[in-house]
């Protein structure tokens, strides 16, 4: 392992007006515990830093992507942990970043780079290209998937997810005021809990065992709901909410598999985890023309799923996301 230290490049630039703004590259290939990988302190905590890997160059001009790397060398780890503060930091090529405490603005993962948050305070962690972000614990204002980014909740608590393009989101723990979908991004919520869900756009979505206040389908969206507790849906536009489950009644009264013909109502029945449904919702014509959305009734798959947690369940989320690949591939 090299103990090299982290580079201070100091750039000058001129945008009509004389200006000098600062800049921390760590581009040493290393990792902690290495003292130059590790931020714990508020030195330089106003200056953009940057985690690259091993030789790759500053990252001026100051853009979000910084300069290109030609022939990037080893990966370079960065661990954010108690005392440390800083602005703004964005990871690249195959490097990654650990927030484990402190106090950070942003931080954007680029390239194939990954961006892991354990603890401590932030408000922007955003995945860029094919880059990797990832809650597992403290404290996030947003979680943004951006262009083909990958973003991941395991833990934690998180205002907002945001999801754009093609990027992908699973939720697997934790708590999500709000989760919004849009553009052709897909996403697997197999735990948690989440006030609000909004799928827009292309955008798929199944819930496995999620608790989540109210959904929204819209634009052309498809969303299913094969377990946990969901309040109340709207269906919109050309969206689609599958249901999955069997026994299913609409104000008590039983009603087949398909669409639904009742616009609204409370829906009983018992879903494919084998959960109990007892869900109000409202889809198709309305005065005011919003609801024009479908709500669809599907069989449950031929063995019961089985309870959270069990291999069963880790079964189905995989089959899932075959489905949702497919459903993808026959949009393109």
């Amino acid at each position: 392992m090299r103990t090299g230290l982290a580079i201070l490049a100091l750039v000058v630039w001129f945008p009509g007006a004389a200006a000098a703004q600062l800049e921390i590259v760590i581009n040493n290939g290393d990792a902690p515990p290495n003292p130059a990988n590790v931020i714990d302190s508020w030195a330089d905590w106003t200056k953009q830093h940057f985690v690259r890997n091993e030789s790759c160059p500053p990252g001026w001009p100051l853009v979000w992507g910084g300069a290109a790397c030609g022939a990037p060398g080893d990966p370079t780890a960065v661990a954010i942990v108690a005392g440390g503060r800083v602005e703004r930091l964005t990871v690249k090529e195959t490097s990654s970043v650990l927030l484990d405490g402190g106090w950070i603005d942003r931080i954007d993962a680029a390239d194939d780079a990954s961006a892991t948050m354990d603890a401590g305070t932030l408000k922007y962690l955003v995945a860029n290209d094919t880059a990797e972000a990832t809650l597992n614990g403290g404290d996030l204002d947003y979680l943004w998937g951006l262009d083909g980014g990958v973003i991941a909740m395991t833990g934690g608590d998180v205002y907002m997810v945001n999801t754009w393009n093609t990027s992908d989101f699973t939720m697997t723990g934790g708590t999500a005021e709000y989760v919004i979908l849009r553009d052709d991004s897909t996403a697997m919520l197999t735990d948690g809990e989440l006030l609000h869900l909004n799928a827009g756009d292309n955008a798929v979505a199944t819930l496995t065992n999620v608790t989540a206040g109210y959904v929204i389908a819209e634009g052309s969206s498809d969303l299913t709901i094969m377990g946990g507790e969901i309040g109340y849906s709207e269906a919109k536009d050309d969206a689609v909410i599958n249901v999955v489950g069997m026994r299913f009644e609409v104000d008590g009264e039983s009603v087949p598999y398909g669409a639904l013909a009742a616009k609204t109502g409370v829906l009983t029945g018992e879903l494919a985890s084998g959960e109990p449904l007892v869900h109000t919702f409202h889809q198709g014509d309305d005065p005011g023309g919003d609801f024009t959305g479908t709500l669809s009734l599907a069989a449950m798959p031929a063995a019961p799923v089985p309870a959270v947690g069990s291999f069963g369940r880790l079964a189905l989320a995989a089959g899932l996301l075959g489905a949702i690949v497919a459903r993808r591939m026959r949009r393109a």
